[in-house]
């Protein structure tokens, strides 16, 4: 059975939600159809059920928009007037079914929040690293298997999920997110890591399960911060477990 995803789930998504929305000042959640009493005032948007054509039309009257929640609707690519909402700092377009993410996306340069799980995107555009106030990026259970050449922009991201994808390798760029807590990787096809993991000296959970690994990376031993660590289901070679367990004694492990 795979793991579950941690953080990725909708009520954790719920529950972040709510976070965003205490640090903005609370602004209300309305419907589309609600919004459009006050569009011009409108902070916070979750779409729902049957609402898409009803958003699309009037996507650009929302100048003040700053969260935007788009589950579920079947979305084959975003709409083309979001990437005018200049204000937006949390967009979730979970659980549709997008392949490509558009390059005008590289606009939306207030986004602190970027949640794209559960859709079928392969490939990312390079104008995803201009997002440099990016601070949770979730693309979890897509069909990557690169990321992009400039990845380390992204100075103040703070969780990167990229578990259930289709990566056997990560770029060093990605141990230059120094501000990093929490990396998910569990459930790609990684037979090993670069070198610079240590790097990463804020890192408190990294999840490694369901991937390739003969060893436990290098540099995890060093990593004082670490609480939580899954190395399941990989082909550890004997004895990697007990090593790295006894290094890591406050540190759950996984195995």
């Amino acid at each position: 059975m795979a793991e579950p995803v941690r953080g990725g789930c909708a009520r954790c998504r719920q529950l972040r939600r709510r976070e965003f929305d205490a640090g903005l000042g609370g602004p209300v959640v309305e419907s589309v159809a609600e919004a459009l009493s006050h569009p011009k005032s409108a902070r916070a948007i979750w779409v729902r059920t049957g609402e898409m054509a009803l958003l699309r039309r009037h996507l650009e009257e929302f100048t003040k928009l700053e969260e935007l929640e788009l589950q579920a609707q079947g979305l084959r690519r975003l709409p083309d007037a979001l990437f005018g909402l200049d204000r937006l700092a949390r967009l979730d377009a979970s659980d549709n079914n997008l392949r490509a993410l558009q390059p005008a996306l590289g606009r939306l340069r207030r986004l602190r929040e970027l949640h794209l799980p559960a859709n079928r995107i392969a490939v990312l555009p390079e104008e995803l690293c201009e997002l440099t106030e990016l601070r949770f990026l979730d693309l979890a259970d897509n069909e990557l298997t690169a990321l992009p050449s400039d990845f380390a922009r992204l100075r103040k991201l703070q969780e990167l999920v990229l578990s259930a994808n289709r990566l056997a390798a990560l770029p060093t760029s990605v141990f230059e997110l120094e501000q990093v807590t929490r990396l998910a990787l569990n459930q790609n096809a990684l037979s090993q890591l670069p070198s610079g993991l240590d790097r990463l000296t804020k890192l408190t959970d990294l999840q490694l399960a369901h991937n390739r690994l003969r060893r436990v990376p290098d540099g995890v031993e060093r990593l004082a911060q670490l609480e939580w660590l899954t190395l399941h289901e990989n082909p550890l070679a004997p004895g990697e477990l007990r090593r790295i367990r006894r290094t890591l004694r406050g540190c759950y492990v996984s195995g």
